[in-house]
């Protein structure tokens, strides 16, 4: 879904409940384990970039939620990722216990690990 918000609180309040109790606690994760990140929205959806370039993002789709984070992530948190529907860069699921915040947290805590300063 690409959204015409104009701020993550506002795409956030533009989703319904129970859309957005399941990418909150999400968002919680990424500016805890990326506090120099700047959250911003970016191609119609939540996205933190650290430095200039992109780190992650979130978006609600019809029938799943993804979570956008590069392949190097994927990789080093392989065993996080079994049985979800992954693509190169994204990772597609459509329960909370799917990708919950922890894995958030260790998927873009990898990411940084290798990141040009």
């Amino acid at each position: 879904m690409t959204s015409k918000a104009q701020s993550v609180d506002e795409f956030l309040a533009d989703l319904p409940a129970v859309k957005r109790t399941m990418l909150e606690p999400l968002r919680k994760a990424v500016n805890k384990a990326a506090p120099k990140a700047v959250e911003s929205m970016d191609y119609g959806m939540p996205c933190w970039k650290h430095g200039e370039e992109m780190l992650c993002a979130l978006n609600a789709q019809k029938n799943y939620f993804a979570f956008y984070i590069g392949s190097s992530a994927h990789a080093a948190c392989a065993e996080l990722l079994q049985g979800l529907d992954c693509g190169k860069s994204c990772i597609r699921f459509k329960r909370a216990e799917q990708l919950p915040a922890t894995s958030v947290t260790k998927l873009v805590k990898a990411r940084l690990a290798n990141w040009p300063d």
